[in-house]
């Protein structure tokens, strides 16, 4: 197994508070077939249910491209979002957002996406926002092969 460590964060359009983020991280490197990826995830601000919040973009070896939507409410959500009905990791974590002196609440979810073509060796990974009012982060990816 591989686990990239860090923080991969998109923008959303309603997460004013936030506005460094990009809306597409590109080109994370993975180079191996994978038949599913592990993701903590999370996202700050509702959306609409079943949006897609966030695409991953898998970009294998072959030259095909697949996109595996996360969803709101359904993969991941807001710590304060009842509607989400999986267990959380952690229910609720406030944290002071450092552009504004407001309250935000997160919340992390264990994710797990099957990989469609697991033949064929991923090449890179593309994390993109799906331009919600909801604002998605990745904690870390796991691959299992």
């Amino acid at each position: 197994m591989i686990q990239l460590d860090g923080k991969l964060s998109a923008k959303a359009e309603g997460a004013r508070w936030i506005r460094s983020y990009p809306r597409e991280i590109t080109g994370i490197i993975i180079s191996r077939t994978v038949r599913q990826l592990h993701l903590l995830a999370g996202a700050i601000g509702r959306t609409e249910q079943l949006a897609s919040v966030a695409i991953l973009q898998l970009h294998f070896a072959s030259g095909q491209t697949v996109e595996l939507p996360l969803r709101y409410g359904e993969d991941i959500a807001a710590a304060d979002d009842s509607f989400y009905r999986s267990p959380r990791l952690f229910p609720v974590a406030h944290a002071r957002s450092s552009y504004k002196t407001r309250e935000v609440s997160y919340s992390l979810h264990h994710v797990c996406l099957v990989n469609p073509r697991p033949e064929d060796r991923i090449e890179t990974i593309d994390f993109v926002s799906g331009v919600t009012t909801s604002h998605p982060y990745i904690l870390a990816i796991t691959l299992e092969q």
